[in-house]
């Protein structure tokens, strides 16, 4: 579900690449999950290097939260808002942003093939 918002959002941009900071390659985003239970991050893997770019971490709470400001942002992308809805939509989004940041702190990223039986650690 994730993935496909995600990438989703990405089919809205055309010509998107992204620039590797630590071997200067440009490549194409294609957004990769992984899921640890209820958590999911979601990241870009440079295909010269592997450096890993960490997009976001969710959990199902947030993950719901971010469906409802997608569906709301989809509903009326075209209208011309009210002050007070724009302020309500920031605040949400506003809201999700902050919590993926909390989620990537709480849960840093291993990839499970960098684990020796395949498995994410603990």
């Amino acid at each position: 579900m994730m993935n496909e918002m995600m990438n989703e959002v990405l089919n809205e941009m055309p010509d998107v690449r992204i620039h590797c900071e630590i071997c200067g390659d440009d490549f194409e985003p294609i957004i990769k999950m992984q899921a640890d239970g209820e958590i999911e991050t979601g990241y870009l893997k440079c295909p010269h290097c592997g450096t890993i770019y960490i997009i976001c971490v969710t959990d199902a709470e947030l993950r719901k939260k971010m469906m409802e400001y997608r569906k709301l942002y989809l509903r009326n992308c075209k209208k011309r808002l009210p002050e007070r809805k724009l302020r309500q939509m920031q605040k949400m989004l506003d809201a999700n942003v902050k919590r993926c940041n909390e989620l990537i702190e709480q849960h840093p990223f291993v990839r499970a093939e960098d684990t020796e039986d395949g498995m994410q650690s603990d």
